[in-house]
């Protein structure tokens, strides 16, 4: 099994993706990352090593993004080739293969071949092999008079087939040289891309954290981790926004930022716009809830600018 696995943006930025809970992101990617080259991982073991409980799994499940092949919670990445497309000459076979056929009948599996190097590689040693087989049945041997005109004569046919055989390597090692070029660009772009999500993700978790700080009250380190794991599931300005929303009631509390950020969830809101218009619609229902007016910190002034944006 392959030691680095690809992950497709497509799939894992997608609404239906990011709308799931937080633990089902990242066991699924943890599935993929344990999953062999035709992407049939066991789950029942990597749910253990990553300590998600299998109520996650059933979501993903149920999101058509896994398929159970077995009792044992042997699953298939759905979107696998989505996410990683394996070379046929680097590629084995699952040991699941049979059962993946069986539960998935007209499913498309690579099929692994060796590397066009290895046939001449064997080819050559057949040949020789069929030589010495042939001198030994003739009563030949090295040490014989016709053995030495023997070799005098395969030198010379030697020289004369020795620019083909040369130009055929050069041309095959070209062609490998050129595969690998191409592989080490697309690797070193994929890193380019990770590590500018990285950068953004941490100065994203920084300023979360700042916000957090300022705007609640009775915090605790395990709030703070808790509120930077939705922004798996929303952008920044929505965390920052109910933030700043707790911070102009009385008693600003994680739990109550957590309660809008979980009415959000459910109801899919994604963007700040429709989080006004949530607003708008609650406040023809309701018109008599107020916001706290105290405000040290100064996160009230900003959040009524953000409510009173148009």
């Amino acid at each position: 099994m392959a030691n680095r696995r690809m992950f497709s943006k497509k799939i894992c930025r997608s609404a239906k993706f990011l709308k799931m809970p937080s633990e089902s992101h990242k066991l699924y990617l943890h599935l993929i990352l344990d999953a062999d080259d035709d992407g049939v991982v066991e789950a029942y073991s990597v749910m253990q090593a990553v300590g998600v409980e299998e109520q996650y799994f059933d979501i993903l499940v149920e999101k058509g993004y896994v398929k159970v092949l077995n009792d044992d919670l042997v699953s298939y990445i759905i979107d696998w080739r989505e996410h990683n497309v394996i070379r046929a000459d680097r590629k084995v076979d699952s040991i699941y293969k049979d059962l993946l056929l069986k539960a998935i009948p007209g499913i498309k599996l690579v099929e692994p071949k060796k590397r066009a190097t290895s046939k001449k590689k064997e080819s050559s040693e057949q040949e020789g092999q069929s030589n010495d087989s042939q001198m030994e049945v003739n009563g030949q041997t090295n040490d014989s008079p016709k053995a030495d005109n023997r070799q005098t004569d395969d030198r010379q046919m030697t020289d004369i087939g020795q620019h083909k055989i040369s130009q055929d390597n050069i041309s095959q090692d070209k062609l490998e040289k050129e595969n690998l070029k191409k592989e080490n660009i697309e690797e070193d772009n994929t890193s380019e891309i990770s590590i500018e999500q990285i950068e953004k993700t941490e100065k994203d978790y920084k300023k979360i954290k700042i916000i957090f700080e300022n705007s609640l009250e009775d915090i605790t380190e395990e709030n703070i981790n808790e509120c930077i794991n939705y922004l798996k599931c929303f952008p920044i300005e929505l965390v920052e926004y109910a933030l700043i929303r707790t911070g102009m009631i009385k008693n600003p509390t994680w739990q109550y930022t957590k309660k809008i950020l979980n009415s959000w969830l459910a109801k899919g809101i994604n963007t700040l716009q429709q989080v006004k218009q949530d607003e708008k619609e609650f406040k023809k229902n309701n018109n008599n809830s107020e916001a706290d007016s105290s405000d040290p910190n100064g996160f009230k002034r900003k959040g009524e600018e953000l409510l009173n944006e148009e």
